[in-house]
């Protein structure tokens, strides 16, 4: 139907995998929305307003962002911008489902830590207290080593401190007497 058709289908353009994907997108998102997800218009406008359209309810009805992301790549206008294959849609839908990473969403390191903690709450909140454990024993130990050199530093002054006063002083005289030194 013209609610579901790709862009392409309605502008007599190349139909392929893509507008399969598209219509297939489109379904999904009218399932999660329990709405129409393209404008009722569109086969007027020539689907010119499609793209602005799709982002609007994709952001106000879809919350997670890799779903979003997932659908938003089914969706696209531009049918080579959107998944190559059913297989790799499938497996995107299947990522998401598994809190794995997605393909169309960007990937970067903070991304795979955030899918890594959802698949692994219990893991993850153990890494996390062992890491955060680690940082403040080694801060603490930080602090104690410092501490320490300072009392140290407080101890050699002492130390020279008293080498000064007995390097001064003779030994064998005391209040004005001389000792004698016994010889056996």
């Amino acid at each position: 139907t013209p609610s579901f058709a790709a862009p392409e289908q309605i502008n007599a353009g190349r139909i392929s995998v893509a507008t399969d994907i598209f219509a297939l997108s489109a379904v999904c998102l009218s399932l999660l929305i329990d709405d129409s997800p393209l404008p009722e218009d569109r086969v007027l406008k020539s689907c010119a307003g499609d793209e602005e359209y799709i982002y609007r309810v994709l952001k106000s009805n879809i919350v997670d962002k890799d779903l979003r992301n997932v659908l938003n790549k089914g969706l696209q206008h531009d049918p080579s911008k959107r998944y190559r294959s059913m297989d790799a849609f499938a497996d995107d839908l299947d990522s998401w489902l598994a809190f794995q990473p997605v393909t169309a969403s960007p990937d970067s390191l903070l991304y795979r830590v955030k899918k890594f903690a959802q698949r692994r709450r219990a893991l993850f909140a153990t890494l996390t207290t062992l890491m955060a454990t680690m940082v403040v024993s080694i801060l603490v130990l930080a602090w104690q080593i410092n501490k320490t050199q300072k009392e140290a530093e407080k101890a050699q002054q002492v130390k020279n401190f008293m080498l000064d006063v007995f390097s001064t002083v003779n030994p064998d005289q005391a209040l004005g007497e001389k000792y004698m030194q016994k010889t056996c």
